[in-house]
């Protein structure tokens, strides 16, 4: 049991999850699989979150128990983003009432333990991080490519893209 744990938190593990769960984020966005993590929630984790990690996993390098625990929060932070898009599909997929609230409701706690990671790590990093993610957050949509994008202010995206085409902020229409 404690060479499982100890494999889980092992750095080549870790490396492995990583790149296979980054493979997924281009493959799904490239042959757009309706499940695929999009827009903000891919934004966070290229341009916060995995500089936050590498951060934190930098400055616990020599202390063993930190280190162990940041690299499973890391790794249960990954799967709750793919699980939390799968869930969200299949609860709009779903003709069946039961299931699609069923869905819903998994959708929704994974994204409550991805949001409670991510607080968590901004907060470790500081308060210009706790503050960059809650623009972020704040932030229409529409800022956000397929891909993660973020679009200059004062533009937005359509929201769909065609494969092979890179998408293109356009001007926000003013209200």
């Amino acid at each position: 049991m404690v060479e499982a744990e100890e494999y889980r938190t092992g750095e080549e593990y870790l490396f492995r999850e990583q790149t296979k769960f980054e493979r997924r984020i281009i493959q799904g966005d490239e042959i757009m699989l309706p499940d695929a993590l999009r827009g903000r929630e891919v934004f966070i984790y290229r341009n916060l979150m995995r500089v936050w990690f590498a951060k934190l996993a930098a400055q616990a390098r020599y202390d063993e128990p930190k280190i162990k625990k940041l690299r499973k929060d890391w790794l249960v932070y990954m799967e709750m983003l793919r699980r939390s898009s799968t869930s969200a599909f299949l609860s709009r997929e779903s003709g069946d009432e039961a299931q699609r609230e069923r869905y819903g409701r998994e959708a929704h706690e994974q994204k409550m333990r991805t949001v409670a990671i991510e607080d968590a790590f901004a907060e470790a990093i500081g308060p210009e991080a706790v503050e960059r993610l809650r623009e972020i957050r704040e932030k229409k949509y529409d800022s956000f490519s397929a891909s993660g994008e973020l679009a200059p202010d004062g533009y937005r995206y359509w929201g769909f893209s065609v494969p092979g085409i890179p998408e293109q902020p356009v001007p926000r229409l003013k209200s």
